[in-house]
């Protein structure tokens, strides 16, 4: 029907059709995502529809395998948007039948932000990325001993290539596109034709992991850098080993190829960095970065520089003519994984364990962006040619695809150096209360974004808060185990009682502030001397300062609990998968909901007590009826 449209030149009825809600689910439902995002770009000028298409393609991944969830996706990405052709969509999804959950606020990737798509089909985490020359499919590594191949424009997973018994570590590409040669951790290295999906050889010498592949311009020959510090040098043709370099005092992370092809450089695990002649096998250079090593290399197209991640949260640039060192890049929180650096060469971009990108100018060693969307460490990145985006794989086994043009930093002006550490919870329209870094407990006036005042107490440092419905009383539990419950429009501690023994891990309170639940962990020893970790519940009398009962039937950690406003269920989320519903008044389980196929973060109940909302590490919510505990919603 689209194409009918655009042929006829019938603009408004496609720019209607394609803000139409009934329709996007009616096309999602029988044909694949890639064929509703396809649509949109026959108005590729009109704002509402771009904001659309590119919320379609962040959510492609999802949508793929679960269409209803399309209404959750778009009010997640767009209710922010004040743009009336978006607000009426939005109003149309919301007249659906059935349950969902709908968002209060966007809580999820704005459609105009860096964050273009995110491809999923590894089972474990992706260690290794590389692009075709044509910039139109890359290959990726992982620890599920495979290796993908994707196509870029459309997101879509082309093959896996199968064949290796342990991780994938490292991928390269051939610079014809054709070839790619991947390295392992049990010490071999495979090539593949990525046009017949086949293996064509195995290359075998090291003993060691490999960590890193390289491939020279011309595509002769493959360097890999190891596990036992040495380098070695393979014919690619045959597969024959040509060289071994070694000097090198420990493992080998990284192996870079000079655009010339003539020199290697190798990033080590110590501080000493080398440059090496790829015709005779000679050391050239030694370049000592005065860091306790380095976990990647990158060298610029004209060969003029080089740039290291460092352990040591900063990257090294260097001139690698002179041999010297021209900047220091700092910024990321933890140890930088790798870094590619543009074609043009002005700018590199650097993945971290701190689960971010980064954008550098080189010119002038400055940060430009950061990127942020992984939920795990981001272990390598490469740049499409000819195109300002980059593709990053990550610890989370996804990988994700940006657009560094539009990689501009969100920066949030704390109003207080003293980071807040739990998010804020609201007392009342106007007041906020939140536990920051150093352990106290804050009233904020959220509108004005101004601290009102810290409450005083005469225990140790806060580790969890709860509050009244009516925003009145709080309870907080400290490292020193204990429970203080608090007058929060008094501003004063109301009583001190001995609390749960352990890591306590979420509090819930009834509505009339009479009682308290802990959430915590035991352990308990067998005679062999080995521990057993199992989720405890214990129930508090607030007023007496009594412990009522403790409630112990989930396996393992127990990490958040709720309570009904009508004070008579308690639901418990555990890392056993589980939740389970209690009878508050007798202690008595009631109910075990059991579908979460990983540990259940945090749990909710509905005000009217007859759902239960569940966040589970399987990354799902799952909507629940209290009474019959069958799963209602399930979303993504």
């Amino acid at each position: 029907m689209t194409f009918h449209l655009a042929r006829a030149d019938q603009q408004a009825e496609l720019r209607e059709l394609l803000l139409n809600f009934d329709w996007l689910q009616a096309k999602l439902t029988v044909t694949e995502i890639n064929s509703l995002i396809n649509d949109y770009d026959y108005l590729p000028d009109d704002t509402d529809l771009t904001l659309v298409q590119s919320t379609l393609r962040l959510s492609a991944h999802i949508l793929a395998r679960e269409p209803s969830q399309l209404r959750e996706r778009l009010w997640g990405h767009l209710c922010a948007k004040s743009r009336p052709s978006i607000k009426g969509l939005l109003q149309q999804a919301a007249q659906q039948p059935g349950y969902w959950l709908r968002p209060q606020q966007a809580n999820l990737t704005p459609p105009d932000s860096p964050l273009l798509r995110t491809l999923t089909g590894h089972s474990s985490l992706v260690r290794s990325v590389a692009i075709t020359p044509d910039g139109g499919r890359a290959v990726s590594a992982s620890n599920d001993k495979t290796l993908n191949v994707w196509d870029l424009k459309n997101g879509e997973k082309l093959t896996t290539l199968t064949g290796h018994n342990d991780l994938v570590l490292s991928v390269a590409i051939t610079p014809d596109g054709e070839r790619a040669v991947s390295a392992s951790h049990n010490g071999t290295l495979k090539v593949w034709d990525l046009e017949q999906k086949v293996e064509l050889m195995t290359l075998k010498g090291h003993g060691w992991p490999i960590w890193s592949v390289a491939i020279t311009p011309d595509g002769q020959r493959v360097i890999s850098g190891s596990q036992d510090g040495t380098l070695k040098v393979w014919n690619l043709q045959n597969g024959v080993e040509l060289m071994t370099l070694e000097g090198h005092s420990a493992p080998v992370f990284s192996v870079a190829v000079t655009p010339d092809g003539n020199q290697a450089i190798s990033a080590s695990k110590n501080s000493i960095q080398k440059v090496w002649d790829l015709d005779n096998g000679k050391e050239l250079i030694n370049l000592e970065l005065h860091v306790k090593g380095a976990r990647f290399v990158a060298i610029s197209p004209d060969g003029q520089r080089v740039v290291f991640a460092s352990d040591d949260c900063t990257l090294k640039v260097w001139d690698l003519q002179q041999g010297i060192e021209l900047a220091t890049l700092e910024g990321h929180k933890r140890s930088v994984l790798s870094v590619a650096i543009s074609p043009d060469g002005r700018q590199a971009v650097s993945t971290s364990d701190d689960r971010t990108l980064k954008i550098w100018d080189l010119q002038r060693g400055v940060e430009l962006a950061t990127l942020e969307g992984h939920s795990d460490s981001v272990n390598s990145v490469a740049i499409l040619p000819n195109v300002n985006r980059a593709v990053s794989a990550s610890s989370d086994h996804t990988l994700k695809v940006w657009n560094l043009q539009q990689g501009i930093e969100f920066n949030t002006q704390e109003k207080n150096n003293n980071l807040v550490s739990f998010k804020p919870i609201l007392l009342d329209h106007s007041r906020a209360v939140s536990v920051c870094q150093d352990r106290t407990l804050v009233v904020w006036d959220f509108h004005r974004g101004m601290k009102l005042y810290t409450p005083k107490a005469q225990s140790g440092s806060i580790k969890s808060v709860v509050i009244t419905p009516d925003g009145s009383r709080g309870v907080s539990a400290t490292f020193d185990e204990k429970l203080i419950v608090w007058d929060l429009k008094k501003e004063v501690e109301i009583t001190t009682l001995d609390g749960p023994k352990g890591s306590v891990s979420s509090l819930a309170i009834t509505s009339d502030g009479s009682k308290a639940v802990s959430a915590s962990v035991a352990f308990s020893f067998s005679p062999n001397g080995k521990s057993n970790a199992h989720g405890k519940l214990e129930i508090w009398d607030l007023q007496e300062g009594l412990k009522l009962a403790t409630l112990q039937e989930h396996s393992a950690w127990v990490l958040s609990a709720a309570i009904t406003l009508d004070n008579s269920r308690l639901v418990s989320a555990s890392t056993d998968g589980t939740l389970k519903v209690w009878d508050l008044q007798r202690g008595e389980e009631l109910n075990t909901l059991e579908g979460h196929s990983g540990s259940v973060l945090s749990v909710a109940i509905t005000p009217d007590g007859q759902q239960v909302v569940s966040a589970s590490a399987d990354r799902t919510l799952k909507v629940w009826s209290m009474e019959q505990g069958k799963e209602l919603i399930r979303a993504c």
